[in-house]
């Protein structure tokens, strides 16, 4: 049996497409939705047939990853800053470290950044990046 043991999730993400710096934001992140990833198919039974039969296309898709956590404007490298309203239609890189041998790279879009002010409490953010390619295992 594989030993658990606790190790802390990480995000770092560009300020600019590929050739930025990565900055850490996971002190700012409270979820990420995970990263689904699809291989696309086809059905391809014959009429009559009695159960589906599908083949895949050659073809995988990520689905769109949603970063949740609190709005920060203060910080030059925080959420605002690197995901905010002037960011929409930007590409970014994004890392997602899920232990200390393991990170997953995408090359992602800013898709969508939503700020939601409730009374009397931190004010929350939620953004979506739309993966426009593969991703990269890191260990």
């Amino acid at each position: 049996m594989a030993k658990r043991t606790y190790v802390e999730a990480g995000v770092r993400i560009t300020s600019a497409s590929a050739t930025g710096a990565f900055h850490d934001i996971s002190q700012y992140i409270t979820g990420i939705n995970g990263f689904n990833v699809e291989a696309l198919t086809q059905e391809t039974h014959a009429m009559g047939d009695s159960f589906p039969e599908h083949t895949w296309v050659g073809v995988k898709k990520i689905d769109d990853i949603t970063l949740d956590g609190f709005h920060d404007d203060a910080a030059a490298t925080g959420p605002n800053a690197l995901l905010g309203y002037a960011n929409l239609g930007l590409e970014r890189v994004l890392k997602i470290y899920v232990s200390t041998a393991e990170s997953y790279k995408f090359d992602v879009i800013v898709a969508k950044y939503n700020l939601m002010p409730k009374r009397n409490e931190l004010t929350p953010f939620q953004s979506v990046l739309r993966p426009t390619g593969a991703f990269v295992t890191s260990t």
